[in-house]
């Protein structure tokens, strides 16, 4: 099993992908706020799914805790710009569902 820290940047790695796709039309501002939408959650997820692991956390419980966090992930630059706001909502929404599902996959 990899480690937290290079399971998160394998993450960013991916997801950055995604969102230069996303948002062609302004690909610094996502990959910037991409970054720090996942490191503004970093080390209160790493610290759930180290309880998860070690079981003292469900995954529901989990799960709960981390959609929680969704509205600590700020597109800051990305609402600098002029992409339609439902546009960045969807995007966070695809970005924590995804960093959630991939977490119970490799650690829970």
């Amino acid at each position: 099993m990899v480690g937290f820290d290079a399971f998160i940047d394998e993450f960013k790695e991916e997801v950055v992908s995604q969102a230069k796709i996303s948002f062609s039309d302004c690909p610094d501002a996502a990959v910037t706020d991409t970054y720090d939408a996942v490191n503004a959650v970093k080390n209160e997820l790493k610290r759930w799914t180290t309880k998860m692991s070690q079981g003292s956390l469900t995954q529901d419980g989990f799960v709960a805790l981390a959609s929680a966090k969704k509205d600590k992930m700020e597109f800051k630059n990305l609402s600098q710009t002029a992409v339609d706001p439902a546009r960045t909502e969807q995007f966070r929404q695809y970005l924590i569902s995804l960093l959630i599902n991939r977490i119970i996959e490799n650690f829970a």
